[in-house]
């Protein structure tokens, strides 16, 4: 007994309150176990309870889902072959988890120092070792890891969860400066930016959208009635005028346009585009009418349409595409609705002093803030 030392090992998860004790008062290294993968989970699995190969599957699946998670995986999933009582408690792992996430998210020093070794920690992330011939043990001192060794999410699903969490929250503080810029004259512009960033992404996920005619000032037209606009989900970017009309034409040089850009959402990308954001290319029902939907996206109630950057979008556009005159929807923020006009149309000091999209019909299209940050 004098020729051996003694080692204590333990084998749950450390406590805040216990594992600085051990180092302090004992000089116990810390080290850090590489996680289960799926051979030995297996392994562990089967010598608790010999599992038939359809649980041993589902057990693959939650591997696959959540990573190498003993609670989750060993416990309840083992310990009970109901498979009402293993869904709830996945269930109630993907809730916690989520929580977790979000958590970590908003401040990742303090998720990391209130969560270390609690009962219901879940896996976000793993640490990767060294693929290294000169490491050949499954543990390792903490202190003596690898400068190569790095952290990775845990899962796919799990980084699914991620994307979707932070999307969520950069929607709630885009919204913060949103309110806030539209509050001055000065910060208007940056609330027109946030605005028009998620106009773009809603109409790129398709719909219907019903929009109110601003024509009763139009010279020498009647109004016209509401517009309903027919978008089918996705979109295209092109990066000149010249760019777009190589994308919509069936070919070089035809008159037709393609068939399967009718009716999506057409934006510019890198480039500004004058007098208009985006537009599309609407079929109506009998297949036939094709008509050219200008889009200008706007916080404010005066927004002049210059004529030169309709010219330089129709001049590359097919003819099919111009048979029925263009009409211009104005995209606005429902509190911006009230008062809103029909819109000028900039000349730009030309000597002609009329221009044809003086007589188009023009509309507006308004989005409230359920709408507009509702989780995309």
């Amino acid at each position: 007994m004098n020729f051996h030392e003694w080692f204590v090992l333990t084998t749950s998860s450390p406590r805040r309150e216990n594992y600085k004790e051990l180092v302090k008062h004992y000089s116990a290294p810390m080290f850090y176990m590489a996680p289960w993968n799926w051979n030995e989970i297996a392994a562990a699995a089967m010598s608790i309870h010999l599992l038939p190969e359809t649980r041993l599957a589902k057990l693959h699946d939650l591997y696959t889902k959540y990573g190498p998670v003993p609670r989750i995986l060993l416990e309840t999933f083992l310990t009970d072959s109901c498979d009402d009582i293993n869904n709830a408690a996945v269930q109630r792992y993907d809730i916690a988890l989520r929580i977790k996430i979000t958590e970590l998210l908003r401040d990742a020093n303090a998720y990391i120092d209130n969560s270390f070794g609690t009962n219901d920690s879940h896996t976000i992330l793993l640490m990767d070792l060294p693929l290294d011939d000169t490491y050949t043990t499954t543990c390792m001192e903490y202190e003596n890891l690898a400068p190569t060794t790095f952290l990775r999410i845990a899962t796919k699903y799990i980084g699914h969860l991620i994307g979707e969490a932070h999307g969520a929250r950069a929607s709630r503080e885009a919204k913060i400066l949103y309110d806030w810029s539209l509050g001055t004259t000065r910060t208007k512009g940056t609330a027109g930016w946030v605005f028009e960033m998620r106009i773009h992404s809603i109409l790129q996920e398709g719909g219907s959208f019903s929009c109110s005619p601003l024509d009763s000032a139009a010279p020498g037209r009647p109004p016209s009635s509401p517009l309903r606009i027919c978008l089918r989900k996705g979109d295209k970017t092109f990066t000149s005028a010249e760019g777009l009309g190589q994308l919509v034409r069936l070919k070089a040089n035809a008159r037709s346009v393609k068939p399967e850009l009718c009716n999506i959402y057409l934006q510019p990308k890198k480039c500004n585009f004058t007098s208009r954001d985006s537009l599309a290319i609407c079929r109506g029902p009998n297949n036939h009418i094709t008509k050219i939907v200008f889009f200008q996206i706007t916080v404010s109630q005066n927004h002049a349409v210059k004529a030169k950057g309709l010219d330089n979008v129709l001049e590359h556009l097919p003819a099919d595409a111009k048979k029925e005159a263009p009409v211009i929807v104005f995209i606005v923020p429902a509190s911006e609705l009230t008062g809103f006009k029909r819109q000028k149309i900039d000349l730009g000091g030309s000597v002609i002093n009329k221009h044809p999209a003086e007589k188009w019909h023009q509309y507006v299209l308004s989005f409230d803030d359920d709408k507009l940050w509702a989780a995309r």
